[in-house]
């Protein structure tokens, strides 16, 4: 029997507290990472009550295509490193477009499951290395 109109119900409740963006635009300067971090930056300063980075105790990075256009694989443990939240667990998500969405509902299931409290969850894509027809 197909599961897809069952009913599902979250284990406990879930609440996005904080968000960020970085800059969009073609940043020849700037590789994923550091877009990710300047969104992770501004997270943070979103936040208007005591956050500390230590409480995050897992990590979901949605990204397609950092192996394939920034030759740079292994994405979600340097991003962790860059933001200093090291050592926890921290997957990185590939879905194509839907990879930041699926990112996020692992949190979302992570969190409802009571494994974790705090994880971060967040996406990164940097597409201005490759012409349009590289991309697509």
């Amino acid at each position: 029997m197909a599961t897809i109109n069952k009913k599902r119900q979250l284990g406990r409740p879930v609440s996005i507290v904080g968000g960020g963006l970085s800059q969009f635009g073609a940043f020849a300067d700037k590789d994923s990472r550091d877009l990710f971090v300047e969104a992770f930056q501004d997270m943070v300063q979103s936040m208007d009550r005591g956050f500390d980075i230590q409480d995050i105790e897992c990590a979901y990075v949605g990204n397609y295509s950092s192996d394939l256009f920034e030759h740079q694989g292994h994405t979600a443990p340097i991003v962790a490193d860059w933001l200093g939240i090291t050592p926890i667990p921290i997957t990185r998500i590939e879905n194509a477009c839907a990879s930041s969405g699926s990112a996020l509902r692992e949190g979302v299931m992570a969190i409802a499951s009571g494994m974790y409290d705090v994880v971060l969850v967040g996406g990164m894509e940097k597409m201005t290395n490759l012409p349009t027809d590289g991309v697509t």
